[in-house]
């Protein structure tokens, strides 16, 4: 499964615009963040955001043969433009498995807050968790099919989801896991490496794959 963080900031992105933070100018010279959005194989589209294309072509991929678009969360700013070839944007009920055309299973996760997490169980059976900002799990029962291979979640302000996953074991030591929804309120540089260090947790930049 090829999995691609076309972006990996909050829903406001990072820097904010007009605002005079030092983590939102750090960002303007240089470690900028787009809203998190997830291609997943070229095919599925988690989350869509405000220059998604473009992002993807920076990561040299394309949204041309995107066949599913899921959201995870209501989108509070102005409307999002996207290409007109991709599918319209839905968010799937809790609980729902979707089966799409290029074999990837889909299965809505119920949260703790307002919003949808997905699992993605890919052609070869490798396992996506992806879960929106500031969201943790809400129960993690008996359909939970072992350790996940890549977690992507709001570490810095949910530390106790990655946590909750941990002792269901659906994060193990062979999990990859990345924080995504970064903001100008997580910390910045070292500081934000040496905490998600020390949840086993990294960051990543934008157009990472």
């Amino acid at each position: 499964m090829d999995v691609t963080l076309l972006g990996t900031g909050d829903p406001a992105g990072l820097p904010r615009p007009d605002c005079p933070c030092a983590a939102c100018s750090r960002a303007a010279a240089g470690r900028h963040r787009a809203a998190t959005s997830v291609l997943v194989d070229q095919t599925l589209l988690l989350d869509l955001t405000p220059g998604a294309a473009m992002a993807a072509a920076r990561a040299g991929r394309s949204l041309h043969a995107v066949r599913q678009v899921l959201l995870t969360h209501p989108h509070d700013g102005p409307a999002v433009e996207f290409p007109d070839d991709l599918p319209s944007p839905v968010r799937v009920p809790d609980g729902r498995e979707l089966t799409l055309l290029g074999g990837h299973r889909v299965r809505a996760v119920a949260l703790d807050a307002p919003g949808t997490g997905y699992e993605v169980t890919g052609p070869d059976g490798r396992r996506l968790l992806y879960l929106p900002p500031g969201g943790g799990p809400a129960g993690l029962g008996e359909e939970t099919e072992g350790p996940y291979d890549l977690v992507l979640l709001d570490v810095a302000a949910r530390p106790d989801a990655l946590a909750r996953l941990r002792a269901a074991h659906a994060v193990t030591w062979t999990t990859d896991i990345v924080a995504v929804h970064l903001g100008h309120d997580a910390p910045d540089g070292a500081e934000l490496v040496r905490r998600l260090a020390a949840a086993g947790a990294r960051a990543v930049p934008d157009g990472t794959a």
